[in-house]
């Protein structure tokens, strides 16, 4: 007589089945008996439950204290991480602070604009090269260059004219 799974009398009774019967009083189950008796529940309309070995529930707990380790050991691997990147970040805050202070002072919104206005003023002073102007050159005339031929008979042609004949010892003239 098969037994009264739910103890019902008027509704319909499940029963065991043979698979189900060996589980009684069985100290050792296989996966075997396990996976038989998991058939007949699925054939009794019995959905959402199984039957599991004592050797896979072990493995299974075995599998779960190492992945709570695991999970513990990326949460304070990730807690490091997080702590070096938030020291990392403060220290690129510092350095921006830094630039943009050095940028201010400069006059410049950002990198870029000071780049622009350095390399205009870099153009600015190839273009006038040692030009004179405000600032010295390097170049210096020689007195060769200025020298002008015959100016020795200029000036004795002129001293020669007779008003500044005149003029010699003059004591403003010398």
């Amino acid at each position: 007589m098969p037994l009264n799974l739910f103890g019902k009398k008027d509704a319909a009774i499940p029963t065991l089945g043979a698979a189900m019967l060996a589980l009684v009083g069985a100290t050792t189950v296989t996966p075997e008996m396990a996976t038989a008796a998991n058939a007949e529940l699925t054939a009794m309309g019995i959905s959402g439950a199984a039957l599991i070995t004592e050797a896979t529930l072990d493995g299974l707990e075995t599998a779960e204290t190492a992945w709570n380790a695991t999970q513990e050991a990326l949460t304070t691997a990730g807690a490091t991480d997080v702590a070096a990147l938030a020291a990392e970040r403060d220290t690129l805050k510092a350095g921006m602070a830094t630039v943009n202070a050095a940028l201010t002072a400069a006059g410049a919104a950002d990198v870029a604009a000071l780049a622009a206005d350095r390399d205009k003023h870099k153009a600015d002073a190839e273009k006038f090269g040692n030009q004179s102007g405000v600032m010295g050159t390097s170049s210096a005339k020689k007195k060769a260059d200025v020298v002008e031929e015959g100016a020795d008979e200029h000036a004795k042609a002129i001293n020669g004219l007779a008003h500044n004949k005149s003029l010699e010892g003059h004591p403003v003239f010398g």
